[in-house]
């Protein structure tokens, strides 16, 4: 009986002894979580990190997105709809969180206004290409600047109907 109470004290011992090399769960604290859209902006913040330390980021899946880390912090900014996972990690510090990103375009403008980049000095290349497929008829045209920009889902908007003979 007494060998059994100490082999359930030795046990307990090292069931509860803290590996000190083990990550420790810390918040993943996110400016919202659903409701992104597209191109938009959501800083996430790992609580606890040091703000002049390092975190390594991460967003699964990984396909077209961006992101512009400060310290302790990151703006990360999702370029198609879906789930995501983002995951931080700081010395001994990880936390994650998931987002839902819809199928919108962020415009930062707001009240329906459009964010205009001027393109002075710069030098565009224009394609178009006729589409008639399947009954559908149409134009492909596409725009490619000679400069890069730093940007995320820029779209060129243009909507024509056919009403009788007239466009």
């Amino acid at each position: 009986m007494l060998i059994l109470a100490i082999i359930g004290t030795i046990i307990g011992f090292t069931s509860c002894k803290k590996d000190s090399d083990m990550d420790v769960k810390s918040r993943l604290e996110a400016a919202k979580t659903s409701d992104i859209k597209l191109g938009e902006p959501v800083t996430f913040t790992l609580a606890n990190a040091d703000p002049s330390g390092i975190v390594k980021w991460s967003v699964t899946p990984d396909d077209n997105i961006q992101i512009q880390p400060t310290g302790n912090s990151a703006s990360i900014l999702f370029g198609n709809p879906g789930s995501y996972s983002v995951s931080a990690v700081s010395a001994n510090l990880q936390g994650s969180t998931d987002v839902i990103v819809e199928d919108s375009i962020y415009n930062p403008g707001g009240n329906g206004s459009s964010t205009i980049e001027p393109l002075t000095g710069d030098q565009m290349y224009l394609t178009i290409n006729k589409t008639d497929s399947m009954g559908l008829s149409g134009l492909s045209i596409s725009f490619i600047t000679e400069h890069e920009y730093n940007c995320l889902n820029n779209l060129l908007l243009h909507e024509l109907e056919l009403n009788g003979p007239d466009y």
